[in-house]
């Protein structure tokens, strides 16, 4: 999904990350409560070999963090080489659900 639809506006962004959302910036999977259809927790899928030593995907993840955090959006970054995943979105959904 793009992450320009997941904003309601742009007003909160500033240059660089308005750039970034506009040229088709999307994250992996986003989670959506059933009731009012609003976003509840974005998860992104870091691999390894990708992500790895690589300064300008480090970049692009510090403005796709920052712009999430500017929209209250909880993001659960999980990596390829890690485990656990499914505990750990239960967690991280547990969180986003209990106010915390």
């Amino acid at each position: 999904m793009y992450l320009k639809n997941l904003l309601n506006n742009t007003a909160k962004l500033n240059d660089e990350e308005l750039s970034y959302v506009k040229h088709n910036s999307s994250v992996d999977f986003v989670i959506y409560y059933k009731l009012n259809k609003q976003p509840l927790l974005v998860i992104e899928v870091d691999g390894f070999s990708y992500h790895e030593n690589n300064v300008q995907q480090s970049r692009r993840d510090v403005l796709k963090n920052g712009i999430l955090k500017k929209y209250d959006l909880p993001l659960l970054r999980l990596a390829t080489t890690g485990s656990n995943e499914e505990e750990k979105i239960k967690n991280e959904l547990d969180k986003v659900l209990m106010g915390g």
